[in-house]
């Protein structure tokens, strides 16, 4: 006779194996050390989003640190990688001289609820950078950067905000 344990593995471990496969999108769940773009869900690969980082706390919320992107460009093609958990919990950008727009479509498909821009050269979010996060975002602080134009417009859209901190901007 089975024991409680047994059973419980045998009978969940199809299911946990189908949901591995689900989530990753692939036939095979490859090991660590099969992969040499390996990456510890929920974060995508990091050669992939480089020179942005991705973390997870022990909550599972998930942040991008794009500090280090050298133009908007590069910031766009971070945002095109396979992210297989498009929902951040914050987007950090601090201390980047060479930063200067967040451009419309720049962070792809992913929404943040945290927003964070300071010590930096931006100047300008454009209308529709953020429109993924409209229902999402409760925290915008972009300030000490050189910002002179953010979308007013379109604060009636964030439907969950609850801070927007423009501070020290030039």
């Amino acid at each position: 006779m089975l024991s409680y344990k047994k059973l419980l593995t045998v009978a969940f471990f199809p299911l946990i194996f189908c949901e591995a496969r689900r989530v990753l999108g692939t036939d095979e769940i490859p090991s660590v050390q099969e992969s040499r773009h390996a990456r510890a869900l929920p974060c995508p690969i990091p050669e992939d989003i480089l020179p942005c980082t991705c973390s997870e706390d022990v909550d599972g919320a998930i942040d991008m640190d794009c500090s280090h992107v050298e133009s908007e460009e590069q910031l766009a093609r971070v945002f095109t990688a396979t992210i297989p958990f498009p929902n951040f919990r914050r987007l950090v950008i601090s201390q980047n001289t060479h930063l200067k727009s967040l451009q419309r479509g720049a962070l792809g498909r992913t929404s943040f609820r945290e927003i964070y821009v300071m010590g930096s050269v931006l100047q300008e979010v454009q209308e529709g950078a953020l429109n993924n996060s409209h229902a999402t975002l409760t925290d915008i602080r972009i300030y000490s950067n050189n910002l002179s134009d953010f979308p007013f417009q379109e604060l009636p859209l964030f439907t969950s905000l609850l801070r927007l901190d423009l501070n020290h901007n030039d």
